[in-house]
């Protein structure tokens, strides 16, 4: 059943978890997965059940979840990721605010044949990454204060050959999700410090924790290293927190306020700052 078709369903989950949202919905095949329960119908269904955002066509919706399911049935290690996580760090097309693009299909082409004998997640990231800044056809670079101008990775990023700290996290993202790896950005409105200043980054499920890293132009990942360290240590709840924003907001435990739009937009997220501030 497809999602336009499923607006009764969907008034009775209102208030049901994930996992209930994805029971509830009829599968589309007999298809049975090696790591989900969840095929690519139902997949498109949760996305566009929890989205807050303005959703593309049921097309695309559909395209995104084969792609996305076909990918992470197929990743080394895809079975230290739960379903919950497949579904917020791996199927949704978007990380902010940014144009939607059909990057998928192209990303997943380009780095998928890269990882097939990858043994481990944190393995097939470490080969992704540095490709995500020269094989996804155009060389791509660091350039401040581009956001929000330059946050879409294909027709904005990759058009342009390069973006600031967003755009750049954005692209290593995607690219990461085309694979089946769950990641995420994450990132400060404001540092907590005099001159303030904001920040996003990467971070990546590596089988049993986040881990993260910047996200430029590299030839090798430098995990849990990173200029922003110490300041990152500094932060504190609220303006001056950590945060990552989450697809599906029953999941929230904060807000991300976004400042590059007038006025700030809110988005629900996860609190990521006792993380940081405990770093050694």
């Amino acid at each position: 059943m497809l999602v336009s078709n499923m607006c009764k369903i969907f008034s009775v989950v209102a208030v049901m978890q994930i996992g209930e949202v994805v029971g509830v919905i009829p599968r589309a095949s007999q298809t049975t997965f090696q790591h989900l329960s969840v095929d690519a119908t139902r997949a498109a269904a949760w996305l566009s059940y929890t989205s807050h955002m303005p959703l593309p066509s049921q097309a695309y919706l559909d395209k995104n979840a084969a792609l996305a399911v076909a990918a992470f049935e197929a990743l080394p290690g895809a079975g230290t990721v739960s379903q919950k996580m497949f579904l917020e760090y791996v199927l949704p097309y978007g990380n902010f605010d940014e144009n939607v693009d059909d990057w998928r299909e192209t990303f997943s082409q380009k780095l998928r044949p890269l990882v097939q004998n990858a043994h481990t997640l944190k393995e097939a990231a470490e080969i992704v990454v540095p490709k995500v800044f020269t094989d996804l056809g155009t060389q791509v670079e660091f350039k401040s204060n581009c956001t929000p101008a330059i946050m879409a990775p294909v027709s904005e990023t990759l058009k342009e050959g390069h973006a600031s700290c967003t755009g750049l996290s954005i692209l290593v993202v995607d690219a990461l999700r085309s694979v089946g790896i769950p990641s995420r950005v994450v990132g400060t409105a404001e540092w907590n410090r005099p001159d303030g200043g904001n920040h996003n980054w990467v971070e990546v499920w590596t089988g049993e924790t986040w881990e993260f890293f910047d996200a430029a132009p590299m030839s090798t990942v430098q995990w849990n290293s990173a200029w922003f360290i110490e300041v990152a240590k500094k932060a504190a709840p609220g303006i001056h927190g950590i945060y990552t924003h989450v697809w599906d907001a029953s999941s929230a435990d904060a807000t991300y306020t976004i400042t590059w739009r007038d006025p700030h937009l809110s988005l629900p997220a996860l609190d990521r700052t006792a993380f940081y501030v405990q770093l050694p």
